[in-house]
């Protein structure tokens, strides 16, 4: 296949001549030409938009999970197959093959969290839907979930997307978010449309302005139409089922070949010219001196464009991000310390009437209520302050990457004014991570083992009063909880904020690296130069 020889030489190039900062992007494109001739029609979109729903809904089977909180972990992928079942692709290479109906013990973050059992994918096949053709639809986890992996694992399967169903929920259209996840995955997918869900929520009226805000939005800020599919899993659903397979679906599959190898060509074309703006770098610098060159890197890599300013500078950075966060996320929950403490107090009273046993039982008991009381009230304040706690990771995120990318427009004004010669600026790829829901922990209730004189102890004479002892533990308990929660929450976050540190630091440093080796060119290699440029021109 003339694509495979073509990507081989592009790569081939990219290795020979250490472009590093291109190694990820081609190694996305290799992945997708060494799998089976498909197309992935990816859904993407944040968290609780109502993907996992919608391919449910689309393909007439239950096979994916959904709750009211992210669900999915990794990435499922659902395609025709002869029988139903289910495939388990791990990130060591060995594939297992599973119930389609239990696929949620490897995709669910309750049953799988943070990915601990390692699955690259899940592959699912079934019979009934003849429809997809050689299509497979991806479903991905949602971008800034609560769960730190998601947001990456989705993000590194964007080289490998053919198609994009972008979900945005009625709800809350088109946030800045969803806008910029549009212009990234544009660079290389070749097709995009708009999903929007949850559209019985909404009048006709109503839906008629959210699509007209979301098409002029997109039409302002990129400059183009995208075509805008509604749906909803509750109404109207097999009209919206229809117009998609209509309109989206049957063309991709009537056009499938040509349809592949436009997409290949799209990841392949973008691939050979970033690697010609880096070759471009190396041609002009072939052509001075070696003692020229030596000036130029002086030029280039002063005190500010090197590895050691950047590395200082982004300890200060990140010292300044991590100052005050334990204070601010304790002052989330410290309010509403007395509110939680009367609630649990009049629910404490409401129950114990109802408890049996002895003080033994009681006390475990109690013991069981507080953890369980506390977890979901915790829970309940987590998640009401879910956008709080990831707009501190993100605004971390903005700066981090504010500077990676004045770095990178730096280093460009340097190259351009030094070489003469235009680098394209791509925005660094900064993945952003949410809060994992921290764990609980209640006390014993007594600090010596009374309880287990029970015996000494009848309950219809001493109920009432260990009753009473039970409550007073109630505001202690609390407040250690609101400590450990806050600390717990704290350390999350600075994990997450020292992850994109590492990240926009580790791609200055590439792109440090790359640029240094492409400056080592000898005169003697000008006409190689010359000669590679002009190759990746003509494939």
């Amino acid at each position: 296949m003339i694509e495979h020889a073509i990507f081989e030489r592009v790569y081939e190039i990219i290795k020979s001549e250490n472009i590093r900062a291109l190694e990820i992007q081609a190694e996305q494109t290799a992945k997708m030409l060494k799998e089976d001739k498909t197309i992935d029609v990816a859904v993407l979109g944040e968290f609780k938009v109502g993907k996992s729903s919608f391919i449910n809904c689309f393909i007439g089977e239950e096979v994916l999970p959904v709750g009211v909180i992210p669900v999915t972990s990794v990435i499922t992928r659902i395609a025709k197959g002869d029988r139903k079942e289910a495939f388990v692709r791990y990130l060591n290479g060995k594939t297992e093959s599973v119930e389609a109906g239990k696929i949620d013990e490897f995709v669910n973050e309750s049953k799988n969290p943070e990915n601990v059992r390692q699955v690259e994918y899940v592959d699912v096949r079934l019979p009934q839907i003849d429809f997809l053709g050689g299509l497979q639809i991806v479903d991905t986890p949602g971008l800034r979930s609560f769960w730190k992996h998601n947001t990456e694992t989705t993000k590194q399967w964007f080289g490998r997307v053919g198609v994009a169903i972008v979900a945005i929920s009625a709800e809350r259209p088109l946030s800045n978010d969803e806008i910029l996840l549009i212009k990234e995955i544009e660079k290389e997918t070749p097709e995009i449309v708009i999903l929007l869900t949850k559209t019985d929520l909404f009048t006709r009226d109503e839906i008629e302005k959210i699509e007209l805000y979301i098409r002029s939005s997109l039409r302002t800020v990129l400059g183009k139409d995208f075509r805008i599919f509604k749906y909803s899993t509750r109404k109207n659903t097999d009209k919206f089922q229809k117009e998609m397979v209509k309109f989206l679906i049957e063309p991709l599959v009537s056009r499938f070949e040509l349809k592949r190898k436009n997409i290949i060509n799209r990841k392949i074309n973008l691939l050979a010219v970033n690697c010609i703006d880096y070759l471009e770098i190396a041609l002009a610098s072939s052509r001075h001196s070696e003692d020229e060159r030596k000036k130029l890197k002086k030029v280039i890599f002063d005190k500010k464009i090197n590895q050691n300013f950047v590395a200082q500078e982004m300890a200060l950075v990140l010292t300044d991000e991590l100052n005050g966060i334990r204070d601010e996320i304790q002052n989330v929950f410290m309010p509403e310390r007395e509110n939680l403490k009367m609630e649990l107090i009049r629910k404490f009273r409401r129950d114990y009437k109802k408890w049996n046993g002895n003080l033994y039982k009681r006390t475990r008991r109690f013991e069981n209520w507080m953890k369980e009381e506390l977890s979901d009230e915790f829970k309940m304040m987590i998640d009401e302050n879910r956008d709080y706690f990831e707009n501190i990771v993100k605004e971390a995120g903005e700066h981090f990457g504010f500077f990676a990318n004045s770095f990178r427009n730096s280093l460009k004004d340097r190259i351009e004014k030094v070489l003469g010669v235009k680098m394209t600026v791509e925005k660094p790829d900064i993945h952003l991570e949410g809060i994992k829901n921290p764990d609980l922990r209640v006390s014993w209730t007594f600090e010596s083992h009374i309880d287990l004189l029970w015996f000494l102890f009848p309950m219809p004479v001493f109920g009432r009063m260990f009753g009473k002892y039970f409550e007073k533990q109630i505001p202690r308990e609390i407040e250690i909880n609101i400590y450990r929660i806050a600390s717990a929450i704290t350390a999350n976050i600075s994990k997450s904020i020292r992850n994109i540190k590492e990240q926009s630091q580790g791609y200055i440093t590439e792109e440090l690296r790359t640029i240094e080796n492409l400056l080592n060119g000898t005169i003697s290699k000008s006409l190689y130069y010359e000669e590679l440029i002009e190759e990746l021109r003509k494939l």
